[in-house]
């Protein structure tokens, strides 16, 4: 559930800029391979870490592989600041791309040896300068006070959704009606995803008409095959083939994991789909 590392070196081509790279639900890539095919064919690594915070590959953090990496602090994910999120990048120059792109596009805020503009002797301009079209996307002052204090606080909540993973794996590894994520490197384990083993012809509405009876709160897997969803029609965009992103759409689902034991309701997953 994954990057298709082998579809993906087909996939480049001369014509190749980027490659995008997301771990999915707090399970790295294979980035060992990702980063030499870039390094080999001169293309930018973009790596999407929101689902993935506190993930290592090969003792390396995720979101900390590409040239731009971003992260999402929404209330549900690894820590929260209610709503937003962070770019990471050690490159001066889309730094400070970036804090503009952010602030109106203004000069405001840049470092003094920002390289993507030359400041003017006339600060009464200068402090309404405009050299890019930019948003307002400043985190509040209450969203970052309250971001720092959870980053504190991350080592212990992923050792608590590794220990939930643990447990879930050990109920569910062996069981052959559904496909679970395979472990990359050292997950961060956001959820746990199952897929409906679909040579099994098990009906995937059962499953979560039962899950709805027991009060198990589900989703489907990171909203999907995006090529399914009504806004693809807006996009130009070219796709060999999709089969497993379809399995994933047609046949799968999650449910949460949490930064506290909860134990005692993946056994409670674990019964109340015993016996279908």
């Amino acid at each position: 559930m994954n990057y298709d590392i082998y579809e993906l070196k087909k996939a480049v081509s001369k014509n190749t800029r980027m490659i995008v790279a997301v771990s999915i639900l707090g399970n790295p890539c294979q980035f060992d391979e990702i980063t030499r095919l870039c390094e080999e064919n001169n293309i930018i690594l973009f790596e999407d870490n929101c689902e993935s915070m506190g993930a290592k590959f090969k003792g390396k953090y995720t979101g900390t592989f590409g040239l731009v990496n971003t992260f999402s602090t929404f209330f549900s994910h690894h820590i929260s600041t209610m709503e937003g999120g962070l770019v990471l990048t050690d490159n001066k120059e889309i730094y400070n791309i970036l804090k503009s792109l952010r602030n109106h596009g203004w000069t405001r805020d840049q470092d003094t040896d920002s390289p993507i503009f030359e400041r003017k002797k006339d600060d009464f301009f200068e402090a309404y300068r405009f050299i890019l079209p930019g948003y307002n996307v400043r985190p509040g002052e209450i969203h970052g006070a309250i971001g720092l204090r959870q980053l504190e606080k991350l080592d212990d909540f992923v050792k608590i959704r590794r220990s939930n993973a643990e447990h879930f794996t050990g109920l569910f590894g062996n069981d052959k009606r559904f496909i679970i994520q395979k472990e990359i490197g050292e997950s961060s384990w956001f959820c746990f995803t199952m897929i409906v083993n679909p040579d099994l012809k098990i009906d995937r509405a059962k499953v979560l008409q039962r899950l709805k009876d027991a009060g198990i709160e589900h989703r489907i897997i990171t909203g999907g095959n995006i090529l399914r969803h009504d806004v693809i029609k807006y996009y130009d965009y070219v796709v060999t083939k999709s089969i497993n992103a379809d399995i994933a759409h047609y046949n799968g689902f999650f449910v949460g994991n949490h930064p506290y034991d909860i134990r005692d309701k993946i056994d409670y997953l674990h019964a109340t789909l015993k016996n279908i």
